[in-house]
Order: C-alpha cells, then sequence, then structure tokens
C-alpha cells in the first residue's frame, strides 16, 4: 500500500503544473543581473517592429539591459540559480491551466556554430571573415560544454491569475558575438525581458451555444464535392 501511495504521489508530482519558488508574477519581480544597464533604444527597436497582437492580448511589455565585459555564461549561471528550471518545453497546455495554477520555469539554450564561424570566408577575394582570429578569441572564452561556447539561453514562465489571464514571461540572454576583422570580442550580453497578458477563453460559453457540428460538416463536404 505504500508503494502505491509513493507512487501516485511521485506521478502527480512529475504530471501536474509546476509551482516554483521563483517564479515572479510582474516585470519588476525579475532580478536584474548586477552592473546590467537598461537599453532604451533596444526596447524601442522592439515596439518599431513588434507588428500584430491578437486582440485577446491586453496587456504587453517589455525591458531591455546590457552587460558589458560579461559573457553570457555569466548571466546564464545567475539566472540558472535564481529560477531552478527544468531544461525543455513542458508537454502541458498553458491554455489548460486553472485560476493559481502555473507552468515552468524552463529554458533552452544555444551554441554558436563553431564549424562555420571557425572557418575563413571571402567575398570574391575580399575575406570577411577571419576563422583564424575567432578561433584564438574563442579559446578565451569560457566554454558551456566541452568544446561548446554558449550562444543564448532563454527562460520561460507562464500563470493564470484569479481573473482568468494567461501571464506569459520570457527572458532572453543573448551573446552579442564580436567582430573578426576589427579583432574585437565584445564581450557583452543582452538580457531582453518579456511580459504578455492573455485573456483567456471562458470555454463554459460553448456549453450554452446550441450548434449543429454534424450539418456544418455535411453542408462543407457537399461544397466541397460540388466543386
Amino acid at each position: 500500500m505504500g508503494r502505491i501511495f509513493y507512487a501516485l504521489l511521485l506521478l502527480l508530482l512529475v504530471t501536474a503544473p509546476a509551482l516554483a519558488a521563483n517564479m515572479p508574477k510582474r516585470l519588476s519581480d525579475i532580478p536584474i543581473y548586477p552592473g546590467a544597464v537598461r537599453d532604451p533604444e533596444r526596447e524601442q527597436l522592439h515596439w518599431d517592429y513588434l507588428g500584430y497582437l491578437s486582440d485577446d492580448v491586453i496587456f504587453h511589455d517589455v525591458r531591455a539591459y546590457r552587460i558589458e565585459n560579461t559573457y553570457v555564461d555569466d548571466a546564464a549561471h545567475f539566472y540558472l540559480e535564481f529560477f531552478q528550471p527544468a531544461l525543455g518545453w513542458p508537454d502541458t497546455d498553458p491554455y489548460s491551466l486553472e485560476p493559481g495554477e502555473s507552468l515552468g520555469p524552463w529554458y533552452d539554450l544555444g551554441f554558436w556554430e563553431t564549424t562555420r564561424i571557425f572557418q575563413d570566408q571571402y567575398e570574391l577575394d575580399t575575406l570577411i571573415q577571419d576563422g583564424k582570429w575567432i578561433r584564438q578569441a574563442f579559446a578565451q572564452r569560457p566554454q558551456w560544454e566541452e568544446g561548446k561556447w554558449l550562444s543564448a539561453m532563454s527562460f520561460y514562465w507562464e500563470m493564470v491569475n484569479d481573473d482568468y489571464e494567461l501571464l506569459s514571461f520570457s527572458l532572453h540572454l543573448t551573446d552579442l558575438g564580436y567582430d573578426s576583422l576589427e579583432k574585437i570580442d565584445y564581450k557583452t550580453t543582452e538580457i531582453f525581458i518579456e511580459m504578455t497578458v492573455t485573456e483567456l477563453p471562458d470555454w463554459e460559453d460553448w456549453d450554452d451555444i446550441d450548434i449543429d457540428w454534424e450539418a456544418i460538416w455535411n453542408r462543407d463536404w457537399d461544397d466541397d464535392w460540388d466543386d
């Protein structure tokens, strides 16, 4: 009996939406890496190219920062320690969450494609990428894994509040790279934080709507057949 109880408990912990200790509910709750400086130009660039937001989005905001003289690895360790996230995307649909439930945090990461950037590249007879210099510069950088250099890391978490609104957060860390021709390794990391609040559909209202789906299906099928 005891084994069955603990097995069921383990299954519940694995399948239920996670409620993490460090899950900020506002942008102001998210800690900023020490020494990071606000980047209003990067924020304005986001707004300039934002494009379309769906009608169910009731709030959207961003924050951008730069960290000089810091590789992305340092900031990554800082936020990994704070969020204690899981690697990879969860299987649960955030639209299935109930008020008070949450998902995450989880994270994914990206690496520099060294097989490409370590090669010299030419445009006709002009060197446009000095692969040898890039290899030397990366030899001075920390390796995230053996032979792998971190280029980016992103964190995500979501929750539903009492007003049945989905709060979606993301925090992106990006290595701003280098200039191989000018022989500059920028050693700079960008932090980009995004928050979106979406009004969730009230699926109970659909139960009150009398729709003859079979008739609609037959009508559409007949129309397609006639065409």
